[in-house]
């Protein structure tokens, strides 16, 4: 099982988990906030998320078997945000190659 953590800028943890496909998120003092995600390889979906980043404009970025999407700290996905891995053009994923935007 995969597992990512991130820490923000006001102290909420935040928690991949590739068994069941979703990021955790707890306030400082360590409370369970709110989980998001769903399987699946369109952006907003998640396969396996592991390596977390949270920027200072409250931006969570969840590297995945599918590249790496954007999302609020809410888990609001930032609709057509993705960034294709090396290992998705090589083809091993040609569906997400060809589908997708690289931006």
């Amino acid at each position: 099982m995969g597992l990512g953590i991130a820490v923000d800028g006001l102290g909420n943890l935040y928690i991949a988990s590739s068994f069941g496909n979703q990021i955790y998120s707890y306030d400082p003092q360590g409370e369970f906030v709110d989980r998001f995600g769903q399987q699946g390889v369109e952006p907003g979906q998640l396969s396996s998320p592991g390596s977390l980043a949270v920027d200072g404009q409250k931006r969570l970025y969840v590297h995945h078997n599918a590249g790496i999407d954007q999302f609020d700290t809410g888990g609001r996905s930032s609709a057509g945000c993705r960034l294709i891995t090396p290992r998705a053009r090589r083809g091993q994923w040609p569906w997400i190659a060809r589908g997708l935007s690289t931006r």
